[in-house]
């Protein structure tokens, strides 16, 4: 269906849709309130009575009266009143209704008096039009109102229930406005209590609402900023505030990250704990990236190689590092990783040191997780002692049996 017909159809549907929903307030606020309906559209037709009085030959002694010019002249103000009123108490689709019917009923008048009271028949015409764009513009105003009051309902519901401290102050301290967050993370027994009272009292350093309220005035606005405060029971509480400042009010946000410091404070110290016993270990342990390149080397595993620092250690080529057998060796298992194959986690290295020495390395390489990051582990043991005894002793052994196979006389053993 194209945009054309769409509109069209929009059209066609829009005013009968109207029309019909009107039909259906109407209904709906008869049979909600049929006596008041009836009462008002009785009131309307006495209203218009006003006018039909005046053609009716029956009624001519009561249009003779003194008082009828009074009663006539008031009466469609009195039908417009009617209709506002009805529509500013919140039935704008009855009050539609009635300044209709109150036309309705003029139409004999309007009959019989068009061909010699043609002002009068525009002022009927003008005072029902006016009383029907009041009563709608009345009614628009109401759902307009209603509209606001049920979004304020839900502003201050969110405001209320919300775990984010919301508050509002004046520049020198005074607080105007705390919601409940604000009464829980300062302990305090009510929103309410806090009001008009002074904030300097929650500040653990002054010279922290200083640099707050010189930032607010320089830029309008903070954004996260770190402050510690003293609940009404002596506890101290870490919060971060966003705030705005403006005509000597500042409006803005708490939230409480004590937990959250206390969690921060715990990791660091169980990082530096961790850090700590890599650093102290024994064993040589070094950190690589899947491509070998090296992020974190302890102490042990330096002096392994004769270094002072990790950035000495990555100075030197690769090649260097290893004696060529174990580097061709190293190559070998690089490409393999590279194509997925399994390696064993235990494998033997010789490793050069600065000035040339070659020590013998048992390691064992395991995957895990540096700084959030897939990365290798790798633990080294220095057995270049025992590889020493171990050839010492095959020496031995070898000059042993050289010598029994050697000797003319039997040796049993």
């Amino acid at each position: 269906m194209t945009k054309e017909v769409q509109a069209q159809r929009k059209e066609a549907v829009g005013p009968l849709h109207k029309v019909s929903r009107w039909l259906h307030n109407v209904r709906v606020t008869s049979l909600q309130h049929p006596l008041l309906v009836l009462g008002l559209v009785l009131l309307t037709i006495g209203l218009s009575m006003g006018d039909l009085i005046e053609v009716l030959p029956l009624f001519a002694p009561v249009v003779a009266t003194p008082y009828f010019p009074y009663f006539h002249g008031i009466h469609d103000l009195l039908a417009i009143g009617l209709g506002s009123y009805v529509a500013f108490r919140g039935f704008s689709a009855v009050a539609l209704g009635l300044l209709l019917l109150y036309l309705a009923v003029h139409v004999p008048y309007i009959y019989l008096q068009l061909p010699s009271h043609a002002p009068e028949t525009l002022r009927i015409f003008m005072v029902g039009i006016a009383g029907i764009a009041g009563a709608q513009i009345i009614g628009a105003l109401r759902r307009i109102e209603a509209a606001l009051r049920a979004s304020e309902a839900r502003y201050r519901s969110l405001v209320e229930t919300t775990t984010v401290g919301i508050f509002e102050t004046r520049s020198d301290g005074t607080i105007l406005y705390a919601n409940e967050a604000v009464a829980a993370i300062l302990e305090m027994d009510s929103a309410q209590q806090m009001l008009h009272t002074k904030v300097q009292g929650f500040y653990k350093a002054q010279s922290r609402r200083e640099e707050l309220l010189r930032i607010l005035r320089s830029d309008g606005k903070v954004s996260a900023f770190e402050v510690t405060v003293l609940t009404s029971r002596g506890n101290e509480r870490q919060v971060l505030l966003s705030a705005t400042l403006s005509d000597d009010s500042m409006r803005g946000m708490m939230v409480d990250v004590t937990e959250s410091k206390q969690i921060e404070d715990r990791l660091r110290e169980v990082e530096s704990n961790f850090r700590r016993s890599f650093d102290d270990s024994p064993l040589g342990i070094r950190i690589v990236r899947p491509d070998g390149a090296t992020l974190y080397a302890n102490r042990a595993l330096l002096d392994d190689f004769g270094c002072d620092s990790l950035e000495e250690l990555n100075r030197v080529p690769i090649q260097e590092r290893y004696t060529p057998e174990s580097y061709a060796e190293r190559e070998v298992r690089y490409q393999m990783r590279q194509r997925g194959e399994y390696i064993s986690p235990h494998y033997e290295i010789g490793g050069v040191r600065k000035g040339g020495e070659i020590r013998r390395l048992e390691a064992i390489r395991k995957e895990g997780l540096w700084n959030g990051e897939r990365q290798f582990q790798v633990l080294y043991s220095d057995i270049t002692e025992r590889k020493r005894v171990e050839e010492a002793l095959r020496e031995s052994e070898q000059r042993y049996r050289a010598v029994v196979d050697s000797a003319n006389d039997g040796i049993s053993i």
